[in-house]
């Protein structure tokens, strides 16, 4: 299957230089080796692309990837603010290329548990239910319909009352998209102008290989998980 995809899909990782609750997080050392190079590497292993590229407008990002297979799109400076949106990014780099490729896939650099058989088997999904788009999905590790809104007061108040109670076999089943792998037809994308299209199905992972990086106590769970592997 990734074969057959390869003349026809891009990946595109977006990598700014600024965060401000883990500086630098996208080159932070990450058992070993820069964060966002798990991502190029897993990208190119599954063979789904025939094209992998980075988008920053960081120069020492840059230089980490210059070297590892990828392409560097230079972000313009105007979309690389802590505001910008990931769709825009996206449109940048198509509006760089010709638009021949049927299928692209953003994947995140803060994602580095992720592994290129789940880069594979989400195409595959999106193939197999003919969606418009493939997101990775995780289960919550608690129900989310256990919260409560909380007021400035400090009271609580159950925001779903009619299933607060409910026992968890009953309650609805929900997942929430893992920050790991955006997969959408190019056509879908420029339609919709967003990843999420008209049809969207999941594609599941464990928490184990789940972690999007954010913060510090994100870094050390992903750390914790990929030394249980080793």
């Amino acid at each position: 299957m990734a074969s057959s995809v390869k003349n026809s899909a891009i990946a595109i990782i977006p990598a700014r230089g600024g965060s401000k609750r883990l500086p630098r997080k996208n080159i932070l050392n990450f058992c070993g080796k820069p964060m966002i190079l798990y991502s190029v590497e897993s990208a190119i292993a599954s063979g789904c692309f025939q094209e992998v590229i980075v988008s920053t407008e960081d120069p020492e990002i840059a230089a980490v990837v210059k070297s590892s297979g990828c392409t560097i799109h230079q972000r313009p400076v105007e979309i690389a603010s802590d505001t910008a949106r990931v769709n825009d990014v996206i449109k940048s780099v198509l509006s760089s290329r010709d638009l021949s490729h049927e299928y692209l896939c953003c994947l995140y650099a803060t994602s580095p548990l992720r592994t290129a058989n789940d880069i594979q088997n989400s195409f595959e999904e999106l193939c197999r239910s003919n969606s418009d788009a493939c997101w990775s999905v995780s289960e919550y590790s608690k129900s989310p319909f256990y919260a409560y809104n909380l007021s400035s007061t400090g009271a609580i108040q159950a925001r779903w009352p009619d299933l607060r109670d409910l026992p968890n076999h009953e309650k609805p089943a929900v997942v929430h998209d893992n920050g790991s792998i955006y997969w959408s037809r190019v056509d879908s994308f420029l339609k919709n102008n967003d990843l999420y299209g008209a049809v969207t199905t999941s594609y599941l992972m464990p928490l184990s290989r789940s972690v999007d990086i954010d913060t510090q106590g994100d870094f050390d769970l992903a750390e914790m998980y990929a030394n249980k592997k080793t």
